[in-house]
């Protein structure tokens, strides 16, 4: 189970983070213009057994169709 996950949507310059400890479904996320937000209601990062999930949703807009998107998986 990894204890950090970064997310990022290249295309839209939208990036997600979870860290070991946080509530499954969330995470930190910086938009395109910097702004940094705690998500808890529009979902996020959940760690599994097996790695993580990230949720897809309009409102978190990290997954989208044609983007390119990266991540890190640490510890």
């Amino acid at each position: 189970v990894p204890k950090r996950v970064i997310f990022v949507n290249i295309t839209d310059r939208i990036r997600v983070e979870h860290f070991e400890g946080m509530t499954a479904d969330t995470c930190v996320k910086t938009a395109a213009a910097g702004t940094v937000t705690l998500e808890t209601t529009n979902k996020g990062i959940t760690l599994t057994a097996n790695g993580f999930q990230v949720s897809q949703n309009a409102t978190l807009a990290v997954i989208a169709a044609s983007k390119v998107c990266h991540w890190v998986a640490e510890g």
